[in-house]
């Protein structure tokens, strides 16, 4: 029993410093991107480092294949604010690392949020434009006599 549990326990810091070693390794990769030591990446900058064939590779072994820069850029910024700085880059490659049914998954919900927030911005346009159009129901301001009117003559 006592053997189990240490083997366990070795299992679980085996995997923490695996972790660390990504992590770390990661960063690497995003100094190496960030050719201007700004913190951050924009897709320009993205889109010129992802071309190295180099960096493909690096990118490869950490776990993260590269087949289209604007996609996997856009699923790396979190904040949709036009650039990647160094947490969204480690928990995006995080995210991302493995097999393409990570990446598959990832691109569905970054979809899904855009649809969701254009249905918004739809709505809400139908909304003002209903409002400018009908700003009351014109149904509301007519008598009730009139309708009166209208059913008996129908009924006749």
């Amino acid at each position: 029993m006592q053997a189990a549990k240490q083997d366990q326990e070795t299992q679980i810091h085996e995997a923490a410093l695996q972790r660390e070693g990504v992590i770390s390794r990661i960063h690497e990769v995003f100094n190496e991107l960030d050719k201007d030591h700004s913190g951050e990446m924009s897709l320009m900058e993205f889109e010129e480092a992802i071309s190295d064939e180099g960096m493909v590779t690096y990118l490869s072994v950490l776990g993260l294949e590269v087949t289209d820069a604007k996609l996997l850029f856009c699923l790396l910024d979190r904040d949709r604010s036009g650039a990647i700085d160094i947490e969204d880059f480690i928990v995006g490659c995080l995210k991302l690392r493995g097999e393409a049914k990570n990446l598959d998954m990832a691109m569905i919900s970054l979809q899904s949020d855009w649809l969701v927030e254009t249905m918004e911005d739809v709505y809400s346009k139908l909304q003002e434009l209903h409002g400018t159009i009908l700003p009351t129901n014109p149904l509301n301001e007519l008598p009730a006599s009139m309708f009166a009117a209208d059913v008996a003559a129908t009924s006749l």
